[in-house]
């Protein structure tokens, strides 16, 4: 009986040992299937608000730089074609985009991260229109295209955005910074120059934009 008691420990502890690599193997699917509909989750909330969207181009009045323009300083962009929205107003060209400079910080290894956040156009008859406006090219200024022809402001590209697109990921965009930006986030853009470098928009610098008419009940993502 002694030895029936002593062999009847190893074997439950055994069997436990070998339940527990099961027990761990489930709970890593479930975490794995929870990040993967956390995921589509934020997918489909992209292309919801993708679907209401519009491509339009737009030009900065004035320069932004990361070393003056501090977390919440404005800066206005003008409509340089006329724009209707997506079961919404149309925006004529010269319509006013405001925007703000959300984040202003060098990070952990030196680069400078420059986020832009565009949420209202006003019209010239003084009304305003809340709106979500999506950065998805950004160019410099320049007066002739290459072929030598003279451009006007926020002319100088064709805008190709479609709303399939939800991620853009722009290399060297401008002043040897990098644009960032997703449909479903809060922010418009984000700017992330090298190290030590700051982050440079010239005046008259081209915007190419996904925009709508912000509702009350639209969601934003983070």
């Amino acid at each position: 009986m002694k030895n029936t008691g002593l062999i009847s420990f190893p074997v439950a502890a055994l069997s436990i040992a070998l339940l527990l690599p099961r027990l761990t193997y489930a709970q890593s699917t479930v975490n794995s299937q929870s990040a993967q509909d956390s995921v589509s989750q934020s997918d489909d909330l992209a292309a919801q608000q993708a679907a209401r969207m519009v491509p339009a181009r737009a030009y900065l009045i004035n320069k932004l730089d990361s070393k003056h323009a501090q977390p919440g300083a404005s800066f206005i962009a003008s409509l340089s074609e006329s724009v209707q929205l997506e079961n919404g107003p149309k925006l004529p060209r010269g319509t006013q985009l405001a925007g703000t400079v959300a984040t202003n910080n060098v990070q952990a290894d030196g680069t400078s991260r420059f986020a832009l956040n565009i949420t209202q156009a006003h019209l010239k008859n003084g009304e305003t229109i809340p709106v979500k406006a999506t950065i998805v090219g950004v160019w410099g200024p320049q007066s002739q295209t290459a072929q030598g022809y003279a451009v006007a402001p926020g002319e100088e590209e064709a805008n190709e955005w479609t709303e399939k697109i939800l991620t853009v990921d722009e290399i060297n965009a401008t002043s040897g910074a990098d644009l960032h930006s997703e449909i479903a986030d809060a922010n418009s853009g984000v700017l992330v120059a090298k190290k030590h470098s700051v982050v440079k928009l010239a005046a008259g610098s081209e915007l190419a934009l996904a925009i709508a008419e912000q509702d009350n009940g639209q969601q934003t993502g983070n």
